[in-house]
């Protein structure tokens, strides 16, 4: 029994923790496209490399999350930096920012639905 409370707490945690970076992520993004000085978006690069990294690590090794999460990682990581236009940017963190907030959704609806 106590193992059983002691997992569902962990897993809430670990669901808490997901959606507070996810938020943290989509709020950078979204103010990506707003025109911003050239220290905010190395600080775009770091936090969200960092950030997807860390949301990598929640899943499985070899998972499909973890895959989109290093993906992730990889463009936006502030070492070799990828270098597109404004526009393409614009879209890439417009897109990123949605599923982030998506993920978030998802969440809440899947946890409504298990308290039924």
């Amino acid at each position: 029994m106590y193992q059983t409370h002691f997992t569902e707490m962990t897993e809430n945690t670990i669901k808490t923790s997901k959606n507070l970076i996810a938020g943290i992520i989509s709020i950078i993004l979204i103010l990506c496209l707003f025109r911003m000085q050239y220290g905010y978006y190395t600080f775009v690069r770091i936090s969200c490399f960092i950030l997807f990294l860390i949301m990598a690590s929640f899943y499985k090794i070899n998972s499909l999350w973890s895959t989109i999460y290093l993906l992730l990682a990889v463009l936006f990581n502030p070492i070799f930096p990828v270098h597109f236009n404004r526009f393409a940017w614009n879209i890439i963190d417009g897109v990123v920012a949605v599923y982030m907030i998506g993920q978030i959704v998802a969440t809440y609806n899947t946890r409504a639905i298990d308290k039924r």
